[in-house]
């Protein structure tokens, strides 16, 4: 846990010395759904889920930690969601793009863990950009 908040700090940091707009190459646009797991089973990286840090992705994402920003209603970046750390897959629905895949095995879509299952229906399926901390560079 000290090493995700000390990760979400330091990215809120590198927040303050560059600009997001000047990266918007480095950004990927999603879906987000939500998840929880009431079975307490350890993640696809052998972690337990923790709010606010566990993130489910596709397999590639493993272990990378991102910074996660809503997306506006005219799709723009829109403000700050948090930092978090791909530790899980998920089993997410049919891809459009590519036949015979998942949705979050293609990088479509992502899965934020969350503890209360009513929390998770209340989320939903929303549009989020993901910016991976190592794509970052200070400006």
């Amino acid at each position: 846990m000290k090493y995700a908040i000390r990760t979400c700090l330091l990215a809120l940091m590198m927040m303050l010395s560059f600009s997001v707009e000047a990266r918007a190459e480095k950004l990927v646009k999603v879906d987000a759904t939500a998840y929880t797991n009431p079975n307490n089973n350890l993640t696809y990286s052998g972690n337990p889920t923790v709010e606010g840090v566990t993130l489910g992705g596709k397999k590639e994402w493993i272990g990378e930690r991102v910074i996660l920003f809503y997306s506006d209603e005219d799709g723009s970046l829109g403000e700050l969601y948090g930092c978090m750390e791909f530790q899980d897959t998920g089993n997410g629905r049919a891809s459009r793009k590519y036949p015979g895949k998942t949705d979050i095995e293609t990088g479509e879509t992502i899965d934020i863990y969350m503890e209360d299952y009513d929390d998770c229906i209340e989320w939903g399926r929303q549009e989020m950009y993901v910016l991976f901390l190592d794509e970052v560079e200070m400006i």
